[in-house]
C-alpha cells in the first residue's frame, strides 16, 4: 500500500482539482483571476519537476573524483635511504616495436610527500640485452660488496632484495605529461635505522580495494 501512494503525484491531483473547482464556480469569466490560476498552477508544475529532479539526484550513487595533488611532487636531491618494496618481471615494447623483458624493482624513499606518504622510485634492468644483464650485474657486485659475479641462472631477485634497506640517489623523469621517480647504482646501507615497507603499500598486480 506505501508503494503505491508512493507513485501517487499528489501535487498534480490538488493542481487539477482547484482548476476544476474555479472552473466549476464560474470565477474564469475575470481575466484577472485567470492569471492568478495560471500562475497558481505553473508554480505548482515547477515544484513538482524540482522535487522529481531531487528524488533522482538522491537515488543515484554519487562519484567523487579523486584527484592525487601529489602527483607533481620530487623528492629532496640527494641520496638517500630507501627499502625495495617489490620486484616484477614485465615485458615492454619499444619504439621500434621491440619486445623486451625487464626486471623492475620498485622501492620506497626515505623522503616523503606533503601527504606523509613515502615516495616510490623504481629502477630497471632489460633481462634480454647485454648491457641490461651486465648493469644489474654490476650493481649486484656492488650490492653485495663483492667483485663475484653472481651467476643469473640461479638470481632470485625477490630473495635478494625485497626488504632490504639501501642507499641510491633519486631522479625525476617528466615524460608525456606523467611524472616518474627512478634510481641506480643502489649501495647497500650502513645506517642503524633500517626501513621497513609501509603497511599500505600495494606491490604492482595486487587486486585494487573494493
Amino acid at each position: 500500500m506505501e508503494a503505491i501512494f508512493s507513485k501517487i503525484d499528489f501535487t498534480k491531483i490538488f493542481a487539477t482539482c482547484l482548476v476544476a473547482r474555479l472552473i466549476l464556480a464560474g470565477i474564469l469569466t475575470s481575466p484577472r483571476l485567470v492569471g492568478a490560476v495560471v500562475v497558481i498552477c505553473v508554480v505548482m508544475m515547477l515544484a513538482t519537476w524540482i522535487n522529481q529532479r531531487i528524488s533522482n539526484i538522491a537515488g543515484k550513487e554519487v562519484k567523487i573524483m579523486k584527484i592525487d595533488l601529489t602527483s607533481r611532487e620530487a623528492p629532496t636531491p640527494g641520496e638517500q635511504p630507501g627499502v625495495f618494496a617489490d620486484v616484477v618481471e614485465t615485458v615492454q615494447t619499444d619504439k621500434r616495436n621491440k619486445k623486451s623483458k625487464y626486471l623492475v624493482l620498485t622501492a620506497e624513499l626515505a623522503a616523503t610527500k606533503s601527504s606523509g606518504r613515502r615516495f616510490t622510485a623504481t629502477t630497471r634492468f632489460n633481462v634480454d640485452d647485454a648491457r641490461g644483464i651486465r648493469s644489474l650485474r654490476e650493481n649486484l657486485q656492488v650490492w653485495r660488496g663483492t667483485d663475484t659475479l653472481p651467476d643469473l641462472t640461479t638470481f632470485d631477485p625477490v630473495a635478494e632484495f625485497v626488504g632490504k634497506t639501501f642507499r641510491a640517489e633519486p631522479t625525476v623523469h617528466d615524460e608525456a605529461g606523467k611524472r616518474e621517480i627512478r634510481f641506480s647504482g643502489f649501495k647497500p646501507y650502513s645506517g642503524n635505522s633500517p626501513l621497513t615497507v609501509s603497511a599500505d603499500f600495494v606491490p604492482s598486480g595486487a587486486p585494487s580495494a573494493a
